[in-house]
């Protein structure tokens, strides 16, 4: 945990530039400090939380390399514009956690259409050549397209479709006409 807390910080620091001067050694050495402290308090929060702020698990917090290149871009012009993109994405991050009850019913769906999708998409060039090349298919590849037609059907379908129906709906399945046809 301590050498990936420290290095995004030394590698941040090695190109950060602040009202034109290079940072010094100094200047790395306080970051290094806040960069733990806040890990330390970050561990300190999912350990024992803060109202609903915490796993109440032991997760140790710390720096991520998921934007170190994006950050180093930033802080090479300026570190104060490198700052003012952490603030300003973590507002984002937090309007969206709280609003998170809002928009995930959404992305379950659009992610596993997804996956599904690039999966179907990745295997396309081997069903292609297993059928081109079988005997059972002697028009080869052709002959897949309508399966092809009817899946991307299907998707655009199960994207556009209403996923809760009411019974009133339904049209000739009510429940007065459930009731006629139950066996007696």
């Amino acid at each position: 945990m301590f050498v990936a807390n420290v290095t995004p910080v030394m590698l941040i620091a090695s190109v950060a530039v602040y009202n034109g001067q290079a940072f010094t050694a100094i200047d790395t050495a306080l970051l290094i400090q806040a960069a733990m402290l806040i890990a330390g308090i970050g561990t300190l929060i999912q350990l024992y939380p803060v109202w609903r702020i915490g796993s109440r698990l032991p997760v140790v917090m710390g720096l991520s390399f998921t934007f170190l290149s994006a950050m180093m871009t930033l802080a090479a012009k300026d570190y104060g514009l490198m700052i003012g993109a952490v603030i300003v994405g973590g507002c984002i991050e937090g309007l969206l956690g709280l609003t998170a009850k809002y928009w995930r019913r959404f992305v379950s769906p659009i992610v596993s259409a997804c996956v599904v999708t690039t999966i179907g998409f990745s295997l396309l060039s081997t069903g292609i050549s297993s059928s081109a090349s079988s005997s059972v298919y002697p028009t080869g590849a052709w002959q897949n397209l309508p399966v092809a037609g009817v899946f991307v059907v299907a998707m655009i379908l199960s994207l556009a479709l209403p996923k809760h129906v009411k019974m009133e709906d339904v049209g000739a399945l009510t429940e007065d006409t459930i009731e006629n046809k139950k066996p007696e």
